[in-house]
């Protein structure tokens, strides 16, 4: 379905895009043009319109109070203005940064506190609205376990977690290609669910503050092979839900005779949750979404060691190499 979706796009856009630079002379162009053209008299005298409203001073300018940089103009698009942006954005922030760190248990944690892009915000001041600048601190987290090589971070958008990976390997562990690896962000698997099949149920026996395991959604992804490129593909997905926790149960049920391998379908993501004995009536629950290869998302902090405890011997993990780890920790 996300193929075909994308493939009409495509051929939608380039159309257009034919159109517009008057490469197609067609009926079906000559009405696109038709149509484009009232309306572009249509946002003429829209834009018409505002001007005026400025000129008599019905709607009236407001002053930033910051100094604005414009970024190319309205086009097609392709020209470049998105990677200038945020070019712009990086080299704007400030060079603050301070860091600190802490021991937990077997985890070394690294706080890190730098200079975030400038920021503006409307503001009373006097009984009269006015706009202000300031630039905030933005907080990054790093928590590294020498026993197993494994490092998390948080407080960063995903985009820029490779980045911080490899400064970190490269500045405290001294191998700046220990997190570059072809596996090195293979951290989480749904294998275990896939060769059990849809009866899996979590085991938390070896826990006793954990009451309950729920399965509250999973997805399954109708999977290919690409003949051209021999990479796996996604055709369509099928998602299920079950707020009572036998998401498995469901899909079987919708699915009748689900099969998982290379030419089927295969576990997209898994969300647990997880009822902690609290010593009140109602347990804490948390609730984590485990998307491999490298996902395995969850709040409350506090209950870390045991979750990352019951994925682990659930078989919900890939632990980097023993010989390996070791000898990053030394």
């Amino acid at each position: 379905m996300r193929e075909n979706l994308r493939a009409w796009a495509e051929t939608i856009e380039t159309f257009v895009l034919e159109v517009i630079f008057e490469e197609r002379h067609d009926f079906k162009a000559r009405l696109m043009r038709g149509f484009l053209f009232g309306g572009s008299k249509l946002f003429q005298g829209a834009v018409k319109v505002r001007r005026w409203l400025y000129n008599v001073r019905i709607l009236r300018d407001k002053t930033l109070g910051v100094q604005v940089i414009a970024i190319g103009n309205l086009t097609v698009g392709g020209t470049g203005k998105t990677p200038v942006v945020e070019k712009f954005a990086r080299e704007l922030q400030s060079d603050y940064c301070r860091v600190g760190w802490y021991e937990d248990d077997d985890e070394v944690n690294i706080v890190v506190t730098y200079g975030a892009p400038v920021t503006i915000t409307p503001v009373i001041d006097g009984g009269e609205e006015r706009v202000i600048s300031f630039q905030a601190a933005g907080h990054a987290v790093l928590a590294y376990a020498p026993a197993t090589g494994r490092l998390k971070i948080g407080g960063i958008v995903k985009a820029r977690r490779a980045e911080l990976a490899a400064i970190f390997a490269a500045t405290m562990l001294d191998r700046p290609d220990f997190f570059a690896g072809a596996d090195s962000r293979n951290l989480y698997t749904l294998a275990a669910v896939e060769r059990t099949g849809l009866g899996f149920t979590v085991d938390h026996a070896f826990d006793p503050s954990i009451v309950r395991v729920q399965i509250v959604e999973v997805q399954a992804d109708r999977i290919a092979t690409d003949p051209r490129t021999d990479d796996i593909k996604v055709v369509w997905s099928l998602i299920a839900r079950d707020s009572r926790g036998n998401a498995l149960a469901r899909l079987a049920e919708m699915t009748r005779g689900l099969v998982f391998g290379r030419e089927n379908f295969r576990l997209g993501h898994m969300i647990l949750r997880v009822h902690f004995a609290s010593g009140r009536p109602q347990p804490t629950k948390v609730t984590i979404k485990i998307k491999p290869p490298d996902t395995a998302a969850f709040k409350r902090l506090m209950f870390e060691g045991r979750i990352m405890d019951l994925l682990r011997r659930n078989g919900f993990c890939h632990d980097r190499d023993a010989a390996e780890a070791a000898a990053a920790a030394e």
